[in-house]
């Protein structure tokens, strides 16, 4: 099956690194849904979804070095929209672990999740990335 979300220049903040990155969380989060869509299980879908969610939290510290490393002035705003959907993030997993979600849940994250994904980039980490561009 095709990607949900194919990686595309529009998603490009220009930083390898940040892209490469971006390019994972990208096929992380399209590994979710082929699972969710092949109906492999609870268990198949919670351990990609604990995957995407340990991925994000690397993905957001190497953000947070950059932001520090080059004196981003956007960093704290940036940081607080981080840590708050790291929170919601493991809201999510912890009541996946105590409680029998359904899909219709966990379809609703996921596409929480896709839209988060590609309009944080879109704003946020481009601007970013003009910033850094800027610095290097």
């Amino acid at each position: 099956m095709a990607d949900w979300i194919s990686w595309t220049p529009y998603y490009s903040v220009h930083v390898e690194q940040i892209d490469d990155q971006h390019r994972e969380l990208l096929k992380r989060f399209n590994d979710l849904l082929e699972a969710m869509w092949d109906g492999k299980g609870k268990e198949a879908v919670g351990s990609s979804l604990q995957f995407l969610a340990d991925y994000t939290i690397y993905h957001f510290g190497a953000e947070k070095h950059l932001m520090i490393q080059h004196d981003y002035p956007n960093y704290g705003t940036h940081k607080s929209i981080h840590d708050g959907f790291v929170k919601e993030v493991r809201e999510f997993l912890a009541k996946c672990a105590t409680e029998d979600v359904g899909t219709g849940v966990v379809v609703g994250v996921a596409i929480k999740l896709g839209d988060w994904v590609r309009d944080h980039i879109r704003r946020m980490d481009v601007q970013f990335g003009e910033f850094l561009k800027s610095r290097l």
